[in-house]
């Protein structure tokens, strides 16, 4: 069962969304994620782990920005529900950082991993494609196909 949590996540086509922006942050993302379950797999000090989180909270926050952004303009009518979905995630990174903040060797916690992990996965997968066959509906009837 803690194999398949500290699996990579593989970037595949279906995590495509359409919009190039969007699916480029989500291969950092992935990578950033990744990268945070290697370093904590290989038992990094709590530095390393807290660079690569700190990373990925980063490039977190720009890309629900500029996500949400997108939404907003768009007229998403469920940007306030994929807000939502993405505060769980940020509030969760910040607890996994806030572990780090005593210096002590950091274990891999399979909770959080596994959290990580399967947000990932099904926020990608479900919520942002949602949203993508949206946009490409909005996008055809703006101009009249």
């Amino acid at each position: 069962m803690i194999s398949e949590i500290l699996e990579p996540i593989v970037w595949t086509n279906a995590h495509l969304i359409g919009n190039k922006a969007i699916d480029d942050d989500h291969r950092k993302l992935v990578l950033l994620f990744n990268e945070l379950l290697a370093v904590c797999s290989a038992g990094a000090d709590s530095a390393i782990i807290g660079r690569t989180l700190e990373a990925a909270i980063t490039l977190t926050r720009e890309h629900f920005n500029r996500e949400e952004d997108v939404l907003q303009a768009s007229g998403y009518p469920r940007l306030q529900a994929h807000r939502q979905e993405h505060q769980v995630l940020l509030k969760q990174l910040v607890a996994f950082g806030a572990q780090l903040t005593g210096g002590a060797p950091m274990s891999v916690d399979p909770n959080v991993v596994g959290f990580l992990r399967e947000w990932a996965i099904r926020h990608i997968l479900g919520h942002d494609r949602e949203y993508a066959a949206y946009l490409q509906q909005n996008s055809l009837e703006e101009s009249g196909i």
